[in-house]
């Protein structure tokens, strides 16, 4: 079951019991299972032209060098997320992660 498709929300489920008794007696019931989310699908990222990297010139200006595109198919909140860039040493403050949208 998978909570991202609504036809997977809710589903009803029927019971019927039946004795061997002569003659037979059963009982029916309708039990409804609700389905909760839960946060089950990794952030997806990836650089818009769907290379693996990128390159740039030791002489670059300042501006844009790539263009990455996140999604989570999980539903709110838990598609919910931040970007952050991991630099450490002399790249420390050099590149930084500008979210739009």
């Amino acid at each position: 079951l998978d909570y991202e498709i609504p036809a997977h929300r809710s589903i009803s489920i029927q019971i019927v019991v039946t004795d061997t008794g002569v003659p037979p007696m059963s009982s029916t019931t309708i039990y409804i299972i609700n389905l909760e989310d839960v946060n089950d699908n990794p952030v997806e990222i990836a650089l818009i032209n769907n290379q693996s990297y990128f390159e740039i010139l030791q002489s670059q200006d300042n501006g844009t060098i790539a263009i990455l595109s996140c999604t989570d198919p999980d539903s709110y909140p838990n598609n919910l997320f931040q970007c952050s860039l991991n630099t450490s040493g002399s790249y420390a403050g050099v590149f930084y992660v500008s979210v739009v949208g």
